[in-house]
């Protein structure tokens, strides 16, 4: 196990075996799952199904994160979710689930409930995992946490029932742009198929996940599109969006979920970053890039991480000093590559 500062950090050696994880699930009888702070489409949905089928096979389970269930996922089961500010501490716990996320650190608040004498079962897909548990499952190759727990499922002998389904479902469409990045694979299609042929209407969930905006939100786009900065002869671009400005348009940083993606898509930008400032915290800035460029590699200059063209990471300082050091380190990188 290697080492680290957090205080939960196990010294037992790491497994990539299902196995492992099937046998610490029979052994445990409360479970805490957790994922990472500003949680998104797969790493909600994946606690949902986890919870469903740890529920199913006579498990206590509680889902705790430090930020609330984002409004635009509440149809999924708001009632299941408890912020970690409002928790009471009452249950002792035998083992936990980190998923999705690739390091202690992105955990935030919740890492004070997991204490010594647990069990952590990390599960995650992204190729900056730290591997920080004591039974971990890191598969690069997954398009999402929801393929992993699609596999759980079937070590575990379970058939996944039409809420589960849906559950995976959000979240594979989710972390692959419904299904147009390169992290989409034959595998994907394939469990999409047989969710298909189970009856799961795809149709009013691909709606509800990213066909139904507010005013407020396209008023916002509108703004974001119109302060868009090139860099790089036009291969670079990015833009931000502050406190002052989310209360002048009545929105939330939840309302900036997947606007980086209409950055991506400009012609001839290899690489687009946007910067959220909540006022309240450190910067929030997601990276995305086109061909070769790794942007997981950017991530982890600021101690972030990710996928190669999806990432991110906090950034303490202003954001015009933050933009400024993320160029220069595009430019390095670039240089290299």
């Amino acid at each position: 196990m290697k080492k680290s500062s957090k205080k939960f950090t196990r010294k037992k050696k790491p497994s990539n075996r299902l196995s492992r994880i099937c046998e610490a699930i029979r052994k445990g009888k409360t479970f805490l799952i957790t994922s990472h702070i500003n949680p998104e489409g797969d790493s909600v949905s994946t606690l949902l199904a986890l919870r469903s089928i740890l529920k199913r096979l006579g498990k206590r389970v509680l889902i705790l994160c430090e930020d609330p269930l984002p409004d635009r996922f509440g149809f999924l089961g708001k009632h299941e979710w408890v912020e970690e500010k409002n928790y009471d501490g009452k249950f002792v716990f035998d083992t936990c689930f980190v998923v999705d996320c690739p390091s202690e650190e992105r955990i935030g608040r919740v890492s004070r409930h997991i204490k010594p004498g647990m069990t952590v079962i990390n599960l995650d897909h992204h190729i900056s995992n730290e591997s920080f548990g004591d039974v971990n499952f890191v598969d690069k190759n997954a398009s999402s946490c929801g393929e992993i727990i699609y596999e759980l499922a079937h070590s575990l002998r379970l058939k996944l029932t039409k809420e589960e389904s849906k559950y995976l479902y959000v979240s594979m469409s989710t972390d692959t742009g419904s299904f147009r990045y390169g992290n989409t694979t034959a595998k994907t299609h394939r469990i999409v198929a047989e969710f298909l042929e189970g009856g799961l209407n795809i149709e009013e969930l691909n709606e509800r996940i990213s066909e139904t905006f507010s005013r407020e939100k396209v008023c916002l786009y509108s703004f974001l599109l119109n302060n868009i900065h090139y860099e790089f002869g036009g291969k670079v671009a990015w833009t931000s969006l502050d406190r002052s400005e989310m209360v002048t348009y009545g929105v939330s940083s939840e309302d900036t979920e997947g606007f980086i993606d209409f950055i991506r898509m400009i012609r001839g930008v290899k690489v687009a970053f946007f910067i959220t400032d909540e006022g309240d915290g450190p910067l929030r800035i997601s990276f995305r890039s086109k061909g070769e460029f790794n942007v997981n590699r950017l991530a982890n200059v600021f101690r972030g991480g990710g996928h190669k063209k999806a990432a991110g990471c906090n950034f303490k300082g202003s954001i015009s000093e933050a933009a400024r050091r993320i160029l220069s380190e595009i430019k390095k990188l670039g240089n290299k590559s």
